[in-house]
């Protein structure tokens, strides 16, 4: 009979650390994205949350950015441009927020008025240029060039959850729930 010489025990995957708390109550944040320098995260949520926080150095609130914006709709998706002086920021009832990361600034995308009434769930900028595709809560796909905003798609009749643009091909992948 064999027996083991080393007793096993299996090492942890992930290990998590509280850095510190944004609040003491709910504040409702449902997403963040990376920039594209790694150096910052945006984050987003209910009420029309949006704060920056470091990314290498989450602990110091010194760098922290509370973004100001007129709106209280939820915001439910972002994604940064490629380039990373900006993200896109969407929501409920077509709410679609500009952020520039060099003036700290969060406002109304331009030409956004067309998504008015529509609760938009996903956003994605394909890498190497400035267009971005959107997906809705009814399931449709936009897209957004030059502060144009243009229906892509609208066949599908369930929610679009998730949008992956390809890097070598003006493409994308959206995923319907």
């Amino acid at each position: 009979m064999l027996t083991p010489l080393v007793s096993a025990s299996p090492d942890p995957t992930v290990d998590l650390t509280v850095e510190r708390r944004l609040s003491n109550f709910d504040i409702g944040i449902n997403g963040g994205v990376v920039s594209p320098s790694g150096l910052t995260v945006l984050i987003f949520g209910h009420d029309g949350f949006a704060h920056v926080i470091s990314a290498t150095d989450a602990g110091d609130e010194a760098g922290d950015i509370i973004l100001e914006n007129e709106t209280t709709n939820t915001l439910n998706a972002a994604s940064w441009h490629p380039a990373g002086k900006s993200a896109m920021i969407v929501g409920d009832s077509g709410t679609v927020l500009r952020y520039n990361s060099t003036t700290f600034g969060l406002g109304e995308a331009e030409g956004s008025s067309s998504m008015s009434g529509n609760d938009i769930t996903a956003v994605h900028f394909t890498p190497g240029s400035s267009v971005a595709y959107l997906g809705t809560e009814s399931g449709q796909i936009w897209k957004y060039y030059a502060d144009t905003f243009s229906m892509v798609d609208n066949s599908a009749s369930s929610r679009v959850t998730d949008i992956a643009c390809m890097k070598n091909a003006n493409s994308f992948v959206a995923t319907p729930l």
